[in-house]
């Protein structure tokens, strides 16, 4: 067990420079204004090519000797029903996280890009954007991962995270949304 668990600063995953094809879709009826969110709605439905939503963290043990033994790893993903005002550092992922890493696990809290809008007919149809918000999120999973194992296998690269996995023992997991796209991208 153990009890120095420190989490990083918020990391990119993003390519650099984005690709002209890559877009973070945020829509106006996407769920914002509640009483509870700081997510302001956009002026407008906006398609931009910004890639500072591709963010995460790792929660790792902090007195643990990397260089003679990698830890294993796993990766989560938040909930929130691919709705643009979701957050990646929900209490309760931060919460599995810091508890995973005291038993020993270096845990990575990624984000992913969202935006989905509801039919507010009747409910009866789905619109594009509910298809399109979880293959966006795939996509920027998957990508995490290439992301994550080509940092790891180059850590020459990277002095600064102090941290080392095996990148034979990944594991993946999330709740609601995070779980569903965590399963595809399983």
């Amino acid at each position: 067990m153990f009890f120095n668990i420190t989490t990083s600063s918020p990391i990119s995953y993003a390519k650099n420079p984005l690709p002209t094809s890559f877009k973070d879709v945020k829509y106006l009826d996407d769920k914002y204004g509640s009483t509870t969110s700081s997510c302001p709605p956009p002026p407008g439905d906006q398609c931009l090519n910004d890639g500072s939503s591709l963010v995460y963290t790792v929660t790792y043990p902090k007195d643990h000797d990397y260089s003679a033994c990698p830890l294993k790893a796993i990766v989560l993903f938040h909930a929130g029903g691919f709705a643009e005002c979701s957050n990646y550092q929900l209490y309760l992922i931060t919460t599995l996280a810091t508890d995973l890493a005291q038993k020993g696990f270096v845990v990575y809290d990624a984000e992913y890009r969202r935006g989905v809008v509801q039919d507010t007919i009747n409910g009866t149809y789905i619109t594009v954007q509910q298809q399109l918000a979880p293959y966006r999120a795939e996509q920027d999973e998957r990508g995490f991962f290439r992301s994550m194992i080509k940092k790891e296998r180059n850590k020459s690269s990277f002095p600064t995270e102090v941290w080392r996995i095996d990148t034979n023992n990944i594991f993946i997991g999330g709740m609601s949304a995070g779980a569903f796209s965590a399963l595809n991208v399983a």
